[in-house]
């Protein structure tokens, strides 16, 4: 067995202060999830050359793959597409991988479900959790107030969907393009901007009016925009 799943629908990294207390991670969770059982043998326990647990935990159909180390994240598991050399400081973390969901899941539905376990990390202590397929990190403050099973198609693109500027293409162009509609199962979104030496102000500021608007619009109807759909 893989403990990192060569795919998943959503995952995300908690960083915690203090070494990992998985039972109490999962007697919170089982409070929103009373259903909610530990697959196979239970949690396995790997000595070298990290110590760390691992375990996929079962709800009906829905999964996730939980791994929770004892140690610093290592490095080549921090992204450059997070803005910051290094992670916030931290003594453990934990993956959490969503391996299978309902069939008629939407991609909203099974986010709110994967941010059940993340309220469960930041109830138990988790200081910041990552979201690497968006480049963002987000304090405990942003999401104590946070009710996964009510978040709307707005605060889930406000809270997961990132913009980024990229590089010149070959027409000269900057671009500029989201980051974490994947989560949601949809195609990300690129918009060109003048072919200028330096992009102004009010055509990224232009740019992210849009993206805002349509990003939720996706989410909420779960499909992405066919090519030259306006």
């Amino acid at each position: 067995m893989n403990v990192i799943p060569e795919k998943c629908h959503f995952h995300f990294i908690a960083l915690l202060p203090e070494p990992a207390e998985v039972a109490q991670f999962l007697a919170r969770l089982k409070a929103v999830r009373p259903g909610l059982a530990i697959d196979g043998e239970g949690w396995k326990l790997v000595a070298a050359p990290r110590q760390f647990a691992f375990a996929t935990l079962v709800d009906g159909p829905w999964s996730w793959r939980v791994v929770a180390d004892l140690g610093e994240l290592p490095g080549l598991a921090w992204r450059p597409g997070f803005g910051e050399s290094r992670p916030p400081a931290h003594r453990s973390h934990a993956f959490v991988f969503l391996l299978s969901a309902p069939q008629g899941a939407s991609g909203l539905d099974r986010v709110r479900a994967s941010l059940e376990l993340a309220a469960a990390w930041i109830g138990v202590g988790a200081s910041h959790l990552a979201f690497p397929s968006a480049g963002t990190i987000l304090h405990r403050k942003d999401l104590e107030p946070l009710e996964p099973a009510r978040l709307g198609a707005d605060s889930a693109s406000n809270l997961l969907v990132s913009l980024v500027l990229m590089g010149r293409g070959a027409d000269g162009r900057t671009w500029i393009r989201t980051r974490g509609l994947v989560q949601f199962g949809l195609a990300d979104l690129c918009y060109a901007l003048p072919a200028m030496p330096q992009p102004p102000i009010e055509a990224i500021d232009a740019a992210r009016v849009l993206f805002g608007s349509i990003a939720p619009y996706l989410i909420s109807n779960d499909r992405s925009l066919e090519p030259r759909e306006t």
